[in-house]
């Protein structure tokens, strides 16, 4: 699947997605990772890069408060944020919004990985009408 190049095969091994709409999320104030929001369970060969692209879009929200989000992954039971900061948006009572990221990661061959997409509200809960999170990692081959 991927190209000869100067140093040896690369290119894309394989994508990873998920998109799901959840109605009437409680946006919780920590760590929250809505129902379905991740990846199937990826194990890594060996000069592998996982490119992150996620995002979420939030539709009227009962309270306007800022919406925090990032991608992070789950490996060996523990959570890594690939990230420095979340990407912050503040969406009116009846509005909404798109709230985009993404990352890279260098993985550990023969580690499994889960990538997953956080969503939350430090300043308070609130409730969405509906919320759709996205996400596709593209797993590469480096040089």
């Amino acid at each position: 699947m991927g190209a000869m190049g100067a140093h040896g095969n690369s290119g894309v091994v394989t994508v990873l997605s998920y998109e799901v709409a959840n109605n009437n999320l409680a946006v919780q104030i920590g760590p929250s990772t809505p129902p379905g929001c991740e990846t199937a369970p990826y194990t890594a060969g060996p000069g592998e890069v996982a490119i992150i692209t996620a995002n979420v879009t939030v539709f009227n929200p009962n309270v306007q408060f800022p919406t925090y989000f990032a991608p992070y992954y789950v490996t060996n039971m523990q959570s890594f944020y690939p990230i420095g900061f979340y990407a912050i948006q503040s969406i009116p009572v009846g509005g909404a919004a798109t709230i985009q990221h993404q990352a890279s990661v260098n993985l550990v061959s023969g580690s499994t990985y889960r990538f997953r997409s956080d969503i939350r509200s430090p300043n308070g809960i609130y409730t969405a009408g509906q919320v759709i999170c996205r996400g596709v990692v593209t797993i590469g081959k480096r040089d």
